[in-house]
């Protein structure tokens, strides 16, 4: 559960991974059930991350501020 929505978490401070996590009605519903009830207080956390990017809010940004999205692949982790 924490790594399906820290995945999620991630997607939405993407636009174009917002923009799709919007297109899908049960996302928010699904993000507020783990937020509320998660197995782990990281799960939780990671939910209501989410649910702070997809929504309205405006978040304080500095001027050149920009987000920074990584991705690795773990060799180790595929054998």
């Amino acid at each position: 559960q924490t790594m399906h929505v820290e995945c999620l978490s991630h997607l939405a401070v993407f636009e174009p991974g917002r923009e799709a996590l919007l297109q899908d009605a049960s996302v928010v519903p699904a993000l507020e059930a783990v937020a509320q009830n998660g197995l782990t207080k990281q799960a939780r956390d990671f939910a209501a991350a989410a649910l702070l990017a997809l929504s309205d809010a405006v978040l304080v940004r500095s001027a050149g501020q920009k987000h920074v999205m990584l991705s690795y692949q773990c060799e180790q982790c595929l054998t």
